[in-house]
């Protein structure tokens, strides 16, 4: 399944080479050649390329709307869609951590010199896969699983980025599959540069904060970090200063498991967590526990 998944991903990050050549062509790899062209213009060309299951779609940020757009109605959306309205469409198993996420790769992809000057010359790209809701007729509700890729497209004359490509392929219908950020080179198939690897390694970071978005409490935070590590409750009682006594500690770590518990099934409703143990084999999964980081001081 895994080599499966694998192949699937290359396939589709082959086909993304080919969409972003004819990006390249039309957006210029040095932006002073942009007035050549208008933006509706370069947006026509790279959207005629001809691959199924294809959204293409330009986000103005400052007006807060979708200024270009090719088979957005493959998602049932209608063309005047803001932030608000993509953030409801998001599946609620994504919906926390989608913002949150997204919010935290611009903001590394920003805070570095060497990244922004790549991101804005179209040398990396923005990658991740997300469930949205399909706006189905008569009350139904369904919801895909995308790949999404993001690129700058638009910049104003203070060379700040006002708007971007959002460019999305139709996988299959969502069954609570893992939210997948990346930051990718253009040139990933030949030889990634040094500094994708310092990328990926912010990024990786950024998910393990994610246990932090979800569980306020850090008795559960360490329990659940604890379990990732392979401890049994008898184990973590013994670790842990959560009462007088090994029964006593025992009852508080049974009564946070349940609230663990309790709060994933709130947040990934899709997943039908049974015990705690799958509620930490799916975080460690999404790579959303920090293994090191120890939440309680004992």
């Amino acid at each position: 399944m895994e080599k499966e998944a694998q192949a699937s991903k290359l396939k589709i990050l082959r086909d993304y080479e080919l969409i972003y050549r004819k990006y390249k062509q039309n957006l210029g790899r040095e932006r002073k050649i942009l007035s050549d062209k208008s933006a509706k213009e370069r947006f026509d060309e790279l959207a005629s390329t001809n691959l199924p299951r294809c959204i293409f779609y330009v986000f103005d940020i400052k007006d807060d709307c979708i200024t270009f757009e090719k088979n957005l109605h493959l998602l049932g959306y209608r063309r005047k869609y803001n932030r608000i309205d993509i953030i409801k469409s998001v599946h609620k198993n994504h919906q926390k951590i989608l913002p949150y996420l997204l919010y935290g790769l611009f903001k590394i992809l920003f805070e570095e010199e060497k990244y922004l000057y790549e991101f804005k010359n179209n040398n990396i790209f923005l990658s991740m896969r997300r469930a949205v809701k399909y706006n189905v007729e008569e009350g139904k509700e369904r919801f895909l699983y995308l790949q999404q890729f993001i690129l700058p497209f638009e910049f104003d004359e203070n060379d700040k980025m006002v708007s971007y490509l959002n460019w999305y392929i139709i996988l299959n219908d969502f069954q609570g599959e893992k939210m997948e950020f990346e930051v990718i080179a253009h040139e990933y198939f030949q030889a990634p540069p040094k500094y994708l690897n310092d990328i990926s390694t912010k990024v990786k970071e950024l998910c393990s904060t994610v246990l932090d978005l979800l569980f306020k409490n850090d008795k559960q935070k360490e329990i659940i970090r604890l379990m990732n590590n392979g401890l049994s409750t008898v184990e973590i009682a013994e670790e842990l200063p959560l009462g007088d006594n090994f029964n006593s500690r025992k009852k508080a770590i049974d009564n946070q498991k349940s609230k663990i518990l309790s709060i994933a099934k709130e947040e990934f409703p899709l997943n039908n967590f049974n015990t705690v143990d799958n509620v930490v084999y799916f975080l460690d999964r999404q790579g959303f526990i920090n293994k090191e980081k120890k939440y309680m001081n004992y």
